[in-house]
C-alpha cells in the first residue's frame, strides 16, 4: 500500500520550500524607495513601452521598431515589448514596470535553479543555487530598476 507522507515528516523539504519562498517574497518586494527616483533610462523605456502599448508606436514615431532609440543610445527591444504587454493590462505605473523587472530577475533564479537540478539530479543543490543566486546583490540590484538589463539574466539561463 502506498503511504503519502505529509510535510511534516520531511523536514528537508518544508525548509527548502521555505527558503525558495522567502528568496521569491526578497525579490518580489518592491519599494519605491529603493533606488529612490525614476532614472531617466527607465523613464524612456516606460514612455517607449506606453506608446507600443497605445498606438504600436515608439516615442520617435517609429512603428513596431526593432530597436529603441534613446538619449542618442540604442536600446533592446525584449524589455520594452514585454513592458508593453504588461502596461496594456495593468496601465503605465512605475511600480508595475519595477514590479516586472523584480519577476524577470526572479524568474532567471528560478530557471537557475531548475538547471542545477537537471544538471546535478538533486533537488537539495537546486535549492541552495536558488537560494546564493537569489542572494546575490548583482540581481537583487538589477530587479530594482526598469531597465532592459533584466531581461538578460533570463536570456542567459535559457540559453
Amino acid at each position: 500500500m502506498l503511504r503519502v507522507r505529509s510535510l511534516v515528516d520531511r523536514p528537508a523539504l518544508l525548509l527548502g520550500l521555505g527558503a525558495i519562498m522567502a528568496v521569491a517574497a526578497f525579490h518580489l518586494w518592491v519599494t519605491p524607495s529603493n533606488p529612490p527616483g525614476y532614472h531617466r533610462d527607465e523613464a524612456a523605456l516606460s514612455l517607449n513601452a506606453y506608446t507600443l502599448a497605445t498606438d504600436l508606436r515608439d516615442e520617435d514615431g517609429a512603428r513596431l521598431p526593432l530597436f529603441f532609440r534613446s538619449f542618442d543610445d540604442y536600446k533592446s527591444p525584449v524589455y520594452p515589448y514585454v513592458l508593453a504587454g504588461v502596461f496594456a493590462l495593468t496601465g503605465p505605473e512605475q511600480q508595475v514596470a519595477r514590479t516586472l523587472s523584480a519577476a524577470l530577475v526572479l524568474a532567471s533564479v528560478l530557471l537557475l535553479g531548475l538547471l542545477a537540478r537537471r544538471l546535478t539530479s538533486s533537488w537539495a543543490v537546486a535549492t541552495i543555487v536558488v537560494v546564493l543566486a537569489g542572494l546575490t546583490p548583482w540581481l537583487f540590484e538589477l530587479g530594482r530598476m526598469a531597465i532592459e538589463a533584466t531581461t538578460q539574466p533570463v536570456l542567459v539561463v535559457l540559453l
